[in-house]
């Protein structure tokens, strides 16, 4: 292992500590982590797989291309209702709060600005 690989694993061991989870990681699982896939033998078959499921994929999601959207009312509706819910909850952090409610803002400022009109608009 390289200077950058080291480094760059003692810093996902950072910012793995960050996460709220029952395991505490090592500096040695993250190693496993990120050499899994060196040790891992790869045969013709696996990769004919990968390459026959990505082709099936990619014809779904051009079936699902007529998913309803949802609106900026609509949206806004929801976050609200779900930082109500959140707020309940004794695991809610204001981190999480405060995104919720950037994201109500962020779906406010585009509702308003979809309603006003472009003076260009009264000349076409």
């Amino acid at each position: 292992m390289n200077e950058n690989e080291a480094s760059d694993n003692k810093s996902l061991l950072i910012l793995a500590h960050t996460f709220p989870v029952s395991e505490t990681l090592t500096e040695k699982d993250i190693d496993e982590w990120m050499n899994a896939d060196e040790q891992q033998e790869i045969t013709d078959d696996m990769i004919a797989d990968v390459v026959e499921n990505y082709e099936q994929e990619s014809s779904n999601d051009e079936n699902c291309v007529n998913k309803k959207e949802i609106t900026h009312s609509e949206g806004i509706s929801s976050i609200e209702n779900t930082i109500e819910y959140i707020e309940q909850q004794e695991e809610a952090t204001p981190r999480i709060l405060m995104t919720l409610t950037r994201w109500r803002n962020i779906a406010a400022k585009k509702r308003l600005s979809s309603h006003k009109k472009n003076i260009k608009d009264f000349f076409k």
